[in-house]
């Protein structure tokens, strides 16, 4: 393995103890990290590709990229800065971090699609973003934390694609 490629994995490593923000700052003790909320929605990426007939290696690769540049920004929550400043820094940190490990080559387009949303398993996998988040505040309101409510009030309608908007609804 080359230098640049264990320099990746080092920082990838960041991504395991990373929170997420917006359950502590509403009060959940050890919240989940953004390696787990990563994993959960490329497994679903992965299912849902693969029922729907569509591009599941692209969606997968875009559900495992999405998140990447929080390894060095940490969890920024939802509003705590402009939309477009926001992507422009994930944009440029994910660039920066692949372009260390070797070549981003291969996975810019990847990253200009999920941020920009124009095919439909980048939509899809944006949404399956939002519908991961959704489960993980009903398992925390089921663990007693009065979180479900807030966050499914403030994502339902943003979750565009209709398999996923029918998951996100079953969970009411």
């Amino acid at each position: 393995m080359s230098l640049n490629v264990m320099l990746l994995a080092q920082e990838l490593g960041r991504l395991k103890r990373v929170p997420r923000t917006g359950w502590a700052l509403r009060g959940v003790p050890e919240p989940e990290s953004v390696a787990d909320h990563t994993y959960r929605t490329a497994v679903l990426a992965m299912v849902l590709g693969d029922r729907l007939g569509l591009d599941t290696d692209r969606m997968v690769r875009m559900a495992l990229l999405h998140e990447l540049s929080e390894c060095r920004t940490g969890d920024i929550p939802s509003g705590a800065i402009p939309t477009e400043q926001k992507t422009a820094l994930e944009r440029n940190l994910a660039r920066d971090l692949l372009t260390a490990a070797g070549d981003e080559g291969p996975y810019r387009e990847l990253i200009e699609d999920f941020l920009e949303g124009r095919s439909r398993e980048a939509r899809l996998v944006r949404d399956l973003d939002r519908f991961e988040m959704l489960l993980q505040a009903l398992e925390y309101q089921d663990a007693g934390f009065p979180v479900f409510e807030e966050f499914y009030a403030n994502t339902i309608e943003s979750i565009r694609e209709p398999e996923v908007r029918a998951l996100a609804e079953a969970l009411r």
